[in-house]
């Protein structure tokens, strides 16, 4: 994909997108670059999507976090945490996002199986995800290709405070990511705000359904997961909305 084309005199969002991710090849990072120098449109919204970018950083601790508490806990003793499924809990890190600067993942057709919205209702709660590979932050979505050994951090939208429960299920069962045992399940409003944990995808490859479950009254957790192991869906709840994701886990 060229960065600037000859029949498209301006910069693509994704081609900036990507230049900020450093996922541009080099050859076209410097045709950007060029284009900037001379653009002044493609370069008001080059320093728009920068400003977007830093807001984010600024509001959302550092993914370096994770290894000073990684390191805490080996110093404090903890054991390792169970894994009954083929996610892994990452310890509190991480924006992922930062990346407003956004990098597309491979697009798969979406999986239709599940009756959770697969067409977002406008205003409705929703779910969304980033993914770090090594130094290279990109926002996600759903049908995307996933690697192993990559940090996932979720995302919520809703327009007020609800009581939210995050669960996956995959060939290995069903676990709850959030909330954590005996902690609260109430979010306040607002929109694209990073969960405080990643995950870190293990090794088993296959198609793994994230769901997002926003309720007026707090939310049975788990008799949902053992609902979502036993059938492979989340159940209808009075007063109650469900988003969900499908990601797709493949090796290199």
């Amino acid at each position: 994909m060229r960065a600037v084309s000859d029949a498209d005199a301006c910069v693509s969002n994704l081609a900036l997108d990507r230049w900020f991710s450093g996922a541009l090849p080099s050859e076209d990072a410097r045709a950007l670059q060029e284009h900037l120098t001379t653009c002044p449109r493609c370069a008001l919204r080059s320093d728009e999507l920068a400003r977007q970018r830093a807001a984010f950083y600024a509001r959302a601790p550092g993914w370096d976090s994770f290894e000073r508490a990684r390191r805490r806990d080996r110093r404090g003793g903890r054991g390792a945490l169970p894994r009954s499924t083929s996610w892994a809990w990452s310890v509190p890190l991480v924006a992922a996002a930062c990346a407003l600067g956004i990098e597309l993942g491979i697009r798969l057709e979406p999986d239709q199986s599940s009756s959770a919205a697969s067409v977002r209702s406008k205003g409705a709660p929703s779910i969304g995800f980033y993914v770090k590979r090594g130094e290279h932050i990109r926002r996600g979505s759903s049908g995307e290709l996933v690697q192993p050994g990559e940090l996932v951090r979720f995302t919520y939208s809703a327009e007020r405070p609800l009581h939210f429960a995050l669960l996956h299920g995959d060939a290995a069962g069903a676990a709850v990511h959030y909330p954590k045992p005996h902690h609260p399940d109430k979010l306040e409003a607002g929109r694209d705000v990073p969960l405080d944990f990643s995950i870190r995808l293990d090794a088993l490859l296959g198609t793994e359904r994230v769901y997002g479950v926003f309720c007026d009254a707090p939310i049975p957790v788990e008799s949902l997961r053992a609902e979502l192991q036993r059938t492979g869906h989340i159940p209808d709840l009075p007063h109650c909305q469900v988003d969900s994701l499908v990601l797709h886990k493949r090796s290199q």
